[in-house]
């Protein structure tokens, strides 16, 4: 069973990997990445793996290492595409969830050049 850490939640920036004309901001004419920590909070070792959507669309997923009980993983996610000028919700889930705190949701304004 897993969690998704709350601090510092879902964070949504430039994909350094994507990023040709070196946006510091989100940018219409860069890709997005995200970070997150996953936790494991069961009784036995496992994995997990966390979906991630954009604005109800599913991009990408992730799959952890083999985590003990109480370990913990930070992760970044990059690759998730380019988007036009606007707001966005970027969704992370994890499975398998323990019931509480298994999806992280942040709201970003992507600028257009």
């Amino acid at each position: 069973m897993f969690v998704l850490g709350d601090n510092p939640g879902l964070l949504v920036n430039v994909d350094d990997e994507d990023n040709e004309a070196g946006h510091v901001i989100l940018h219409s004419d860069s890709g997005t990445k995200v970070s997150f920590v996953v936790f494991n909070v069961g009784t036995a070792a496992g994995s997990c793996t966390v979906d991630i959507e954009v604005n109800n669309t599913w991009v990408k997923n992730w799959t952890s290492s083999d985590l003990q009980p109480g370990w913990s993983e930070s992760v970044e996610v990059k690759g998730l595409g380019r988007y036009s000028a606007g707001w966005y919700e970027y969704l992370a889930y994890v499975n398998p969830g323990a019931g509480y705190a298994d999806h992280l949701t942040n709201n970003v304004d992507i600028i257009d050049p």
